[in-house]
């Protein structure tokens, strides 16, 4: 992502003003993507609850690809293995994919935590159909504060972490300082 905002061998001031630019054109996306949840709403297809309470905390963007998710999950079969520890997700139509294809998916959960190993959770903080099959399966629904179950890397994008803690505030106030500085000089 940085290298389409900062050419290589760039000078130290080119970077720090490439990495504002950066953070700038992401926050007018979010804004927008905020906006455009709240203009144009958020239509629910699959009809389940779990979708109903995802359309109430995801934007809009997100939401399409927690529903293509939700659609996913009607491909797959889910089979206890240990119930309420170990599921076993199989694509309905695993005889005709393709060999390299991986048409079974281990889902491991405990006190109500639930991982598969296809890791979608891990590296996008989004659930993954394997997942929401079965936690739909189970009959769970998502409760208020599950975008606050977040893995550690993504931690800092739960709404109780203050403004005063995210990095894009830190490095902003920090640049603002340095450019102080560097005015007094």
């Amino acid at each position: 992502m940085l290298r389409t905002y900062v050419p290589p061998g760039s000078a130290m001031y080119v970077f720090v003003k490439q990495f504002n630019k950066l953070l700038y054109d992401r926050d007018v996306e979010e804004s927008f993507q905020e906006k455009r949840t709240r203009l144009g709403g958020v239509v629910c297809k699959v009809g389940e609850p779990m979708e109903n309470h995802a359309a109430k905390i995801y934007m809009r963007t997100m939401f399409e690809k927690f529903q293509d998710s939700m659609y996913k999950i009607g491909s797959y079969y889910a089979d206890k293995v240990v119930p309420g520890e170990m599921y076993v997700t199989t694509h309905f139509d695993c005889e005709s994919r393709e060999k390299w294809c991986k048409v079974q998916y281990k889902v491991s959960g405990s006190g109500g935590y639930y991982t598969c190993e296809c890791g979608m959770y891990e590296h996008m903080g989004m659930l993954c159909c394997h997942v929401l099959k079965v936690l739909v399966h189970l009959r769970f629904k998502l409760t208020v504060d599950a975008r606050d179950v977040l893995p550690m890397h993504l931690v800092h994008y739960q709404k109780d972490q203050g403004l005063m803690t995210s990095f894009s505030f830190r490095h902003s106030q920090l640049y603002l300082n340095c450019m102080e500085v560097g005015c007094k000089c």
